[in-house]
């Protein structure tokens, strides 16, 4: 593992053996918490021998490490398992973070596919009966023959981490071809690279059915609908906001002989200010600039205007995006995605 300063220059890197970390690691997060500290999460099952009459187990554990020199900051273990002769195995299906960074959803761990909602802060964890999932600052409880997956949701019960009590309870799956509130919010927790959660931790815009929709999940209000542009064929929209300058942009994905746009929009209005053809990606928006992948370079836009600002030949694509920085995979290097 290795971490970076703000500046992208090399902080801590841990190399993990056997001997160090047994087991198989499942997964790991990088958020932000309340105070805008970087925070790290892993996700293990490692592996503890027979001692005498006891027999070998594997344990699930949950671990934050502090960035600066990635020691460990608390470790929480949330369940046993019997080996029964079967190999360590990744027994979860998620791990996740409220938008806020408070609170840590994990669900489906072990044979017994138990499911945890963790304070962030100090790893305490309580196990709850039902699959969470984050939503903004909250977490979704979603109601169905197979919430895992998301499939065939009736309901969505809205539940606040801090004492467990709903909020909302969202109801109606569209069954005419539209979009209700519901099906944005599911949408929005089955294709996370599709949706956006605004600062406030209760407004989110997600993509469905060919347009972007903007739906408050403390109300269950369907606040606006975004349809597709006349001219984009597209298979999918990815929206950000930047809540300093009030746009929402959105980047459509197309097919059919037309190219990737970027578009503009005045947030609460919802006029749209300008489009850009040929934006392969948007990386990331920050106090009125947006940052884009377009022709194998990086090029910084006018939020605005869609203007083009300064680009570089430097990198092709932004890399792994950590909210103003990418990791470029190929160097190695942190880079600053923003001015």
């Amino acid at each position: 593992m290795k971490t970076f300063t703000a500046e992208g220059k090399p902080l801590a890197e841990l190399e993990v053996s056997d001997n160090d970390m047994p087991g198989v690691t499942c997964g790991r997060i990088v958020f932000s918490d309340p105070a805008g500290r970087s925070q790290l999460i892993t996700l293990r099952v490692g592996t503890v021998p027979a001692r005498g009459v006891e027999p070998a187990r594997y344990e699930v554990y949950l671990t934050s490490w502090n960035p600066d020199d990635l020691s460990q900051k608390w470790e929480t273990k949330l369940t046993t398992e019997p080996q029964d002769g079967t190999p360590a195995a990744c027994a979860t299906d998620r791990l996740d973070a409220t938008t806020d960074g408070k609170w840590l959803t994990v669900a489906n761990v072990g044979t017994d596919f138990s499911s945890f909602v963790v304070a962030a802060e100090s790893g305490a964890a309580q196990s709850v009966d039902y699959y969470p999932m984050p939503l903004g600052h909250f977490v979704g409880s979603f109601i169905g023959t197979n919430p895992a997956s998301l499939s065939n949701v009736d309901d969505l019960r809205v539940i606040d981490p801090a004492d467990n009590s709903v909020v909302n309870v969202m109801h109606g799956r569209s069954t005419d071809g539209g979009t209700t509130a519901l099906d944005a919010v599911v949408n929005a927790a089955s294709e996370p690279n599709e949706a956006t959660w605004l600062e406030d931790g209760e407004t989110v815009v997600a993509y469905h059915n060919f347009a972007t929709h903007i739906v408050n999940v403390r109300t269950g209000a369907l606040v606006h609908s975004i349809e597709f542009p006349e001219e984009v064929n597209g298979f999918s929209a990815d929206p950000l906001v930047d809540p300093v300058s009030n746009h929402l942009l959105i980047h459509y994905a197309c097919s059919g002989g037309c190219s990737d746009r970027l578009e503009g929009y005045e947030w609460g209005t919802w006029r749209k200010l300008w489009s850009q053809s040929r934006i392969d990606n948007m990386c990331t928006t920050h106090s009125g600039q947006v940052t884009v992948a377009a022709n194998d370079q990086v090029a910084i836009l006018d939020a605005a205007t869609g203007n083009q600002i300064q680009f570089t030949t430097e990198l092709e694509d932004c890399g792994d995006v950590f909210g103003n920085f990418g990791y470029n995979e190929k160097s190695g290097k942190m880079y600053r995605l923003t001015n």
